[in-house]
């Protein structure tokens, strides 16, 4: 039955279930893939699902490792660089947990809060998709330079349009009042 349901991950139960295993398998898989538990470190469905590790037996799982409800910086190593390089011209870029829409301009989605000049921004990835949103610094002057990662234009990859960044990986809470914004300095 679960692989009949396709879509890019499924979910179902080797023998009949009840109420109380579907709910408490649902609550620990999506409180994973939002960021609520686990210290935010295992927010795509592969991660989740952790290879049935604290599941039910029963469980079965299946499907696109990368899907994730929204996207967000990926866990180790998000950002580039993450301090001072020194005083030289370089590149820099953030990179998210799943493909993205790169369609949005990247210098929409992206841009210099203060600091040195940044110039040439584009989306970067794979043959499957777009999952870095790079750009190149000038930081020969020595100023400090901040980054903002614009939450409502950074969007996964979707036929919808996509979902927004979480720029903090716990609970996507973003709003065009409070956008869930991630920026970093070098």
């Amino acid at each position: 039955m679960k692989e009949a349901a396709g879509g890019r991950w499924r979910i179902g139960y080797w023998n009949p279930t009840g109420e109380a295993e579907c709910k408490a398998t649902n609550e620990k898989f999506l409180r994973r893939m939002n960021g609520e538990t686990d210290s935010a470190e295992k927010r795509t469905a592969g991660e989740a699902w952790d290879s049935g590790t604290n599941y039910s037996a029963n469980v079965r799982m299946h499907g696109n490792d990368w899907t994730t409800l929204c996207p967000a910086p990926m866990k180790d190593a998000p950002v580039f660089p993450a301090s001072s390089p020194g005083n030289r011209y370089g590149w820099g870029c953030i990179i998210f947990d799943t493909y993205m829409n790169s369609n949005i301009s990247p210098s929409v989605a992206l841009f210099k809060v203060s600091g040195g000049p940044t110039y040439n921004y584009r989306w970067s990835g794979n043959t499957h998709g777009k999952f870095i949103l790079g750009f190149d610094y000038d930081k020969t002057g020595g100023a400090a330079t901040t980054m903002r990662a614009v939450g409502k234009e950074c969007k996964n990859k979707d036929p919808d349009g996509g979902r927004r960044l979480d720029g903090d990986r716990v609970a996507p809470n973003d709003t065009d009042a409070t956008p869930d914004n991630r920026e970093w300095s070098y």
